[in-house]
């Protein structure tokens, strides 16, 4: 009787069949580990015959044909119903925290995208489930539930009584994402994508 112990599916635009589904399956007392592609043909097969030797293999297929991002995830071994926090700058280029369960985690390609994690999780003082794409950015993921400080992307000041905040950096500054990991304890993952712009500048 063959019973599959462990899967993971992986969409990567860069593929001529762009899914590789990767298994562990129980085969009469061996182990089976193979991927296939979307359309069931075998790109890799072997039989081991301990269940450390199978995940050992497992991890290594999927290391194989996983992107940058992907793998980022993939090895920080993130369990499902575990608080996390992920940290990373908004569309405005600022630093932002987001306090997570993930319920799943797939790993997929996203609109020009090939490499991307899409997580589905449960936010901090929420009831229904919400959906994030990681992909071509830096980003870091803590265990347990953080907060930035108030000051994590601006300087504060008083002048006649009233409070003035400016910006600490240019907008995507990388220098906000380096603050964000120092701020931040216990980091699972810390996936820095920074890219040096036309202006010389690096940006997260």
């Amino acid at each position: 009787m063959t019973r599959i112990i462990k899967q993971v599916r992986v969409e990567n635009l860069h593929y001529n069949y762009k899914e590789r589904l990767i298994s562990i399956a129980n085969l009469f007392g061996k182990y089976e580990v193979t991927v296939l592609n979307n359309c069931g043909d075998e790109l890799e097969m072997k039989t081991v015959d301990t269940v450390g030797e199978a995940h050992s293999l497992f991890d290594e297929y999927a290391n194989k044909y996983l992107g940058a991002v992907q793998k980022s995830v993939y090895n920080a071994g993130m369990e499902l119903g575990k608080k996390y926090t992920i940290a990373m700058l908004n569309d405005f280029g600022f630093p932002i925290t987001i306090q997570i369960i993930p319920t799943s985690i797939e790993y997929t390609a996203y609109a020009q995208y090939d490499d991307a994690v899409h997580l589905v999780f449960k936010m901090k003082g929420r009831r229904k489930l919400f959906g994030k794409y990681l992909y071509n950015q830096s980003f870091a993921i803590f265990e347990g539930w953080q907060e930035l400080p108030k000051d994590a992307w601006c300087n504060t000041t008083a002048e006649n009584g009233v409070e003035i905040r400016t910006s600490k950096y240019y907008g995507f500054s990388h220098q906000y994402f380096e603050d964000m990991v120092q701020a931040l304890k216990n980091p699972l993952i810390i996936h820095d994508d920074s890219k040096i712009g036309v202006d010389g500048r690096v940006y997260a």
